[in-house]
């Protein structure tokens, strides 16, 4: 099993944690040989995970070979120009699947919807995650932590957050945010930069949290609700895609609107202030 992706946008650590977690994967399913990185498709290859900006380079090596190559490939994700010039690249290698494995049924339909897939051939398998071991929950002595994960502060939600945060929460609990983006100082609000994918500081930082919060303004079904959960924090999350399958409006966590700042300190409130919920 090998994976192939283009190196100029692979975020640092990121290449890492995939090859960890495809090689466990792997070896479950009784696989002999570890995971190679690639920057082509050989004869040899047995089998393919890769961006959907690869697709090119998959469908010349199948031509080159005249064999299958078996195939995982993972979406381009929001960029629109992105997604219209792999649409037609797309659209062969969903229609020449035999199986097409979405994460949620949100995102199932939006594949029949786009690509006319025929209803059997598309399946819901929704994404688990590797646990990295147990996380025992830190008691805090003072406020409570609110955190917040995200690379894109306007696509995750954060300045929905942050405007929340300071017409109704600052003073009153701490705001953790694990972001790349420089965000100015300010009271009560703490800005992780240096933490990646995969890193233990992430599942240290959400043993000490209260509530995690995510309020996306367009998202799939985010991998940080998973270690959210797994560490036993509760969510509050938006209605956007795959979401409201991963998080249950009141029991496993709270669900609003996206970009409504008030909607969201009134969740984050309603938890804070009732410990049996």
């Amino acid at each position: 099993l090998c994976w192939a992706q283009a190196k100029a946008i692979m975020r640092p650590g990121k290449l890492d944690l995939l090859t960890k977690e495809i090689i466990a994967v792997a070896r479950h399913f009784g696989a002999r040989r570890d995971v190679q990185v690639v920057s082509e498709i050989t004869a040899e290859t047995p089998a393919v995970v890769c961006d959907a900006g690869l697709l090119r380079m998959m469908t010349k090596a199948a031509r080159k070979h005249q064999r299958v190559v078996p195939a995982f490939v993972s979406g381009a994700g929001h960029d629109a120009a992105a997604m219209a010039a792999i649409t037609p690249a797309e659209a062969k290698v969903f229609g020449a699947a035999t199986m097409v494995a979405a994460q949620s049924e949100w995102a199932a339909a939006a594949i029949r919807d786009r690509y006319h897939i025929d209803d059997a051939v598309v399946r819901v398998i929704p994404f688990g995650m590797m646990p990295p071991g147990p996380v025992e929950t830190v008691t805090v002595d003072g406020p409570p932590e609110l955190t917040f994960t995200g690379t894109s502060l306007a696509r995750k939600g954060g300045e929905t957050l942050l405007r929340a945060f300071r017409d109704r929460l600052q003073g009153s609990c701490v705001l953790n945010l694990v972001t790349t983006e420089y965000v100015p100082p300010e009271s009560g609000v703490r800005v992780h930069r240096d933490i990646r994918p995969g890193d233990r500081r992430l599942l240290e930082l959400l043993a000490r949290t209260s509530v995690f919060v995510l309020p996306s303004g367009i998202d799939k079904s985010p991998y940080s609700i998973l270690e959210a959960m797994f560490a036993g924090v509760p969510v509050v999350a938006t209605t956007v895609g795959g979401i409201p399958e991963m998080v249950v409006d009141g029991e496993t966590g709270l669900l609003v609107p996206p970009d409504d700042p008030t909607a969201l300190a009134d969740a984050i409130e309603r938890l804070l202030g009732d410990d049996e919920l």
